[in-house]
Order: structure tokens, then C-alpha cells, then sequence
């Protein structure tokens, strides 16, 4: 689902054939793998992640997909020893969770020439959040997007990314980015975001029953994918999932 955003921002951004690209917070590798395809054979892509155990599963991927030009390294993205030379330091829905952003941006840009590109896209909640409380929102969809809101505020991660994103730039010494909206809408019975929802309710469901927003009982996560799509569809309805924030620079 992500993936047609992502691209747009990468080439937005300038991301072209032959580059050397580092992904930080690669996770299972989605976006080294895509920034993999856009950079082609001549090009090469680095993914780092602090967790050893998804990079296994990042180069599984990655060798049943036949992608010579991606590599995973465990480690720090802020503290990791890197080359300096990469074309491009690109991150997808990785800042939100850092404690500084000014910190993390200041200490990824480091491993760029000069010139180089800089983009990252993020989840901006509080946008959403304004959408999912229109009166139109299907009431199961909006009571379940709510409930993962309320754990990342418990959580005290960043809510406003649009305007976080700016002032973490500039507080780490870098221009001030170009930067796009993207929303992620669906409808119809065959729409993926049904159970893409409800595995992230099943990812946060320890986190709601311990900052007490809501019980297993009540989510009833099995069913959730299946109510989403009965909901959306008997309402000949539509629902935006999220909104992304993209914000690219080119160092000086």
C-alpha cells in the first residue's frame, strides 16, 4: 500500500540509476528494496536496523527476489560507523519514534557527499485524526484507528509530523525541506487496508490493555478485518487510513 507514496517521494526527491542509497530503520527491507529497483543494477542500496532478527527475514526477502545490489547491516542508525559517501539517506516511517529528531537527522546526514539527498516519510496522526472524526467515518473504522492513536500518544511519540519535520531540519543545521501530503483511501470489499488495520491492532493490542485504553475483548482482533470490510461496503462508504508527510533536502 505504501510503496506508490514512497516512490513518488523518492523521485521527487531525485533518487535516479546508479546511486548509493542507505535506508535507515530498513526493518523487513520494503524500502531498500524499492529504493533497490529505482537505483538499478549500477546503483546500491544499504539498509540498516537495530533488530538482527528482522534483517534475517530482509535478506531472505532479498535473495528469493534475486537483488544483488541490497545489503543489511545491523546496527544504530545514529551511532553506526558508515561510509560518508552515500547519493542518498532515506527513511520511511522512522523519525516519529526518535526521542531528538534534530539528532537523528544531524547524525544520518553525516553519511551523505555533498549534494546528496536527504527524505524521509512519516505518519502524521493529527491530521488524520481530523479526517477519522468526521461524522461520515464509518463508526467501527474510526473506534479502531482511534485505539492505535491513543496508544502512540500514551506512547508520547510525535503526533504533528508536518510540523515537527521542519523545525527538526532546521534545528539540525539543514535547509529547510520541500515536502508533500500523501493519503492512503480505500473502499470495496478487496481493499488490503481491511487487515493491514487489524494487524496493527494486533501489533499494539499489549500496549491498549496496559495503558488501559482498551481490553482483547473488545477489539476482538480476529474479527476485525472482516467487520472493517462489512462496515465499509454495507455503507457504500470510504475511509482514509492514514496521511504521510514526505520532506526531502539536497545538502549543501
Amino acid at each position: 500500500m505504501f510503496e506508490p507514496f514512497t516512490r513518488r517521494l523518492f523521485e521527487a526527491a531525485g533518487l535516479r540509476e546508479g546511486m548509493k542509497v542507505l535506508d535507515v530503520g530498513s526493518g523487513a527491507g520494503d524500502v531498500a528494496f524499492l529504493a533497490a529497483q529505482m537505483v538499478g543494477p549500477r546503483g546500491r542500496v544499504v539498509g540498516i536496523d537495530s533488530n538482527p532478527v528482522v534483517l534475517e527475514t530482509a535478506r531472505l526477502r532479498a535473495a528469493e527476489a534475486g537483488l544483488c545490489n541490497v545489503s543489511f547491516f545491523d546496527g544504530d542508525m545514529c551511532s553506526a560507523a558508515l561510509d560518508t559517501d552515500f547519493d542518498a539517506v532515506v527513511g520511511r516511517h522512522i523519525l516519529l519514534y526518535a526521542a531528538d529528531q534534530a539528532m537523528a537527522l544531524r547524525a544520518v546526514a553525516r553519511h551523505l557527499r555533498p549534494g546528496g539527498i536527504l527524505a524521509f516519510q512519516e505518519f502524521d496522526f493529527s491530521l488524520s485524526e481530523s479526517l477519522w472524526s468526521n461524522e461520515t467515518t464509518p463508526r467501527l473504522f474510526k473506534q479502531c484507528v482511534l485505539w492505535i492513536i491513543d496508544v502512540f500518544r500514551h506512547a508520547g511519540f510525535q503526533m504533528k509530523m508536518s510540523l515537527a519535520l521542519p523545525q527538526a531540519f532546521r534545528d539540525a543545521g539543514l535547509p529547510l525541506p520541500q515536502m508533500h501530503l500523501d493519503g492512503i483511501v480505500g473502499l470495496g470489499p478487496d481493499w488490503t487496508g481491511y487487515d493491514y488495520a487489524a494487524e496493527c491492532l494486533r501489533s499494539v493490542m499489549p500496549l491498549l490493555e496496559r495503558f488501559g485504553i482498551a481490553t482483547a475483548q473488545e477489539v476482538d482482533v480476529d474479527t476485525v478485518a472482516e467487520r472493517l470490510r462489512e462496515e465499509v461496503v454495507s455503507q457504500h462508504s470510504y475511509v482514509v487510513l492514514t496521511l504521510m508527510v514526505g520532506a526531502w533536502i539536497h545538502r549543501a
